[in-house]
C-alpha cells in the first residue's frame, strides 16, 4: 500500500467516523417525548399552597381530561363522585376527601376551583380575587334567574283566561261532524 492509498483509506475511515458521530447526535436529538417532557418539567419549580391545612401543588396547567370534563359538566347537577374525579385531575384523587374531612363547604370549594382554574390558565390571582369572582358569578346567576322568573307566565296565563281553549281555529258552529 503506498502513501496515497493510505491517505485515501484514512480519509474514508475519518468520513465513516464523522458519519457515525452525526448519527449518534441525531439519535440523541430523537429522544422520546416522555424523556423530553420529564426534562422540561424537572426545570419547573413547583409552588404549594395550604388549603384547610392540606398542602397542594398549585396547578400550572389543565389536563385535557379536566378541560373536557369541565366543558361538559353542570357543577350544580354533578354527583360527588364526578366532582371528586374532576378535582382529582387538579389536586390528586384523595384531596377532596381530606378537604371534606377538614370541613370544607360549597362556597369554599367554589373559591378553590376558581383560584385553581385561574392558576392552571397561567393567571396569578389572590384568594380575594377568586372569592370576588365566585360572588360575581352568583350575582349574575341570581339576576338571570330573577329575569327568567319575571318573564314566566303567572297563574293567569292567556290560556287560563280563555278557559283553556284556543281561539285561533275556526268555529265549529254549523259544522257537521261525522259520527
Amino acid at each position: 500500500m503506498d502513501v496515497n492509498e493510505s491517505l485515501e483509506r484514512a480519509a474514508a475511515l475519518h468520513e465513516e467516523t464523522d458519519e457515525a458521530a452525526r448519527t449518534a447526535e441525531q439519535l440523541e436529538e430523537r429522544e422520546s417525548f416522555d424523556a423530553f417532557w420529564s426534562e422540561v418539567k424537572a426545570k419547573e419549580k413547583p409552588r404549594y399552597e395550604t388549603i384547610l391545612g392540606i398542602a397542594v401543588r398549585v396547578p400550572t396547567s389543565m389536563t385535557l381530561r379536566f378541560r373536557q370534563r369541565l366543558d361538559h359538566v353542570d357543577m350544580a347537577a354533578t354527583s360527588e363522585d364526578d366532582v371528586r374525579e374532576i378535582l382529582g385531575d387538579l389536586f390528586g384523587v384523595d384531596t377532596i376527601d381530606r378537604w371534606i374531612s377538614a370541613g370544607m363547604d360549597e362556597e369554599q370549594l367554589a373559591v378553590v376551583m376558581a383560584w385553581a382554574m385561574a392558576c392552571a390558565n397561567g393567571r396569578t390571582v389572590t384568594w380575594r380575587d377568586a372569592y370576588e369572582a365566585v360572588q360575581e358569578g352568583k350575582a349574575k346567576r341570581a339576576a338571570k334567574a330573577k329575569a327568567l322568573a319575571a318573564k314566566s307566565p303567572t297563574s293567569t296565563s292567556a290560556s287560563a283566561g280563555t278557559g283553556g281553549r284556543s281561539k285561533g281555529g275556526r268555529s265549529r258552529k254549523g259544522s257537521k261532524r261525522k259520527r
